[in-house]
């Protein structure tokens, strides 16, 4: 265990150098003036927490998840519309959950309190592989669920398959990122993945219809159980079922593997 994890901090603090390198040659197009703003702080001592939002009477959420460094985990599970347990070492990436009720249905908000941009408070250089900040949230499986996702630079596991989900929008900033949508779905569902640097493994459903618009003229796209047409990969009931997953994939420099789950592999 203690070899894994060094061996994670280490890549971190390589793909967080990644991350500052893709904002500068971005100019600023991603990153905008709140990169420029950033400021470097020092890594703590390591802090555990959980916090909880109850699910009582809420039939439908928007769940919205800022992530900076580190590793972030989301699967379904728990009584709580959400229940987030954290581990963090860096006190201005300290994260909390926010609850707002304000529209039509309520926001729920995984952030760090201090600002909504994922690098403005960038740990030294020299601290890098000292970085500590894992997020494993838990989403109530009844609630119908828009979900937004934004990593900066992270190591993100998003197993999503029985959530009541409706839209998914996942951004990427840089590092390795798993999706797993396979699995059985009652209804359709839209998602966006758009991605920075790095590599994006989406695993799909075998009894839905699927179809996946990949834009990544940077990026390698390998498949299992698609077939392509141009930049549109779709399943063989894609057309016929009926219910359907549309993804969109927007990639910058790196690789994704789309793979459709059959039913056994999923046993």
């Amino acid at each position: 265990m203690a070899d894994e994890t060094g061996f994670v901090r280490v890549f971190f603090a390589y793909i967080v150098l990644a991350a500052l390198v893709f904002a500068i040659i971005a100019g600023g197009v991603v990153m905008g003036s709140s990169f420029i703003d950033s400021r470097l702080v020092d890594v703590g001592e390591s802090v555990s927490k959980r916090e909880t939002i109850a699910a009582d009477g809420i039939d439908a959420a928007m769940i919205e998840v800022i992530h900076s460094i580190g590793q972030l985990r989301i699967e379904g599970g728990g009584s709580d519309l959400i229940a987030g347990e954290f581990t963090y070492n860096v006190p201005e990436l300290t994260p909390t959950i926010i609850y707002s009720d304000s529209g039509d249905f309520p926001l729920v908000t995984v952030t760090h309190p201090e600002t909504k941009f994922t690098l403005s408070a960038i740990p030294r250089p020299s601290q890098f592989n000292q970085v500590l900040n894992i997020w494993d949230l838990s989403l109530n499986r009844e609630v119908a669920l828009d979900l937004h996702v934004t990593m900066g630079a992270a190591e993100g596991e998003l197993t999503l398959s029985g959530l009541n989900l409706h839209n998914l929008l996942v951004e990427i900033g840089t590092g390795m990122v798993l999706i797993d949508l396979s699995g059985d779905w009652s209804h359709n569902v839209q998602v966006e993945v758009d991605g920075g640097v790095g590599e994006l493994i989406l695993l799909l459903p075998e009894t839905v219809g699927v179809r996946v618009e990949s834009h990544a003229a940077m990026s390698e796209v390998t498949t299992i159980g698609l077939e392509k047409e141009e930049d549109v990969y779709t399943n063989e009931i894609y057309g016929s079922a009926d219910v359907e997953l549309d993804v969109e994939v927007n990639a910058g420099l790196g690789s994704i593997h789309l793979e459709v789950v059959t039913a056994e592999e999923e046993m």
